[in-house]
């Protein structure tokens, strides 16, 4: 099952734009725009601070596979 969360990211990433254009403006740099790098980094140090406040509240576990890749699972409740 896919989840349309696009409605729900265009704000966050118009806001990270936004204030990623003024901290440009601010150092007096040209061209005054956001790298694709900066945008993508703040929304996934973004998602990481989800994912450990679910982990925290015991809504996900985690581990990692043989590859060291992070893995989780939602947590059953009874």
């Amino acid at each position: 099952m896919k989840t349309d969360i696009s409605g729900l990211l265009q704000p966050f990433i118009y806001n990270i734009i936004k204030d990623e254009l003024a901290r440009v403006e601010e150092m007096h740099r040209a061209p005054v725009s956001a790298s694709h790098n900066v945008v993508i980094g703040a929304v996934q140090a973004a998602a990481q601070e989800a994912i450990e406040q679910l982990k925290a509240d015991g809504l996900i576990t985690s581990y990692e596979n043989i590859n060291k890749v992070p893995m989780y699972q939602i947590v059953e409740r009874k």
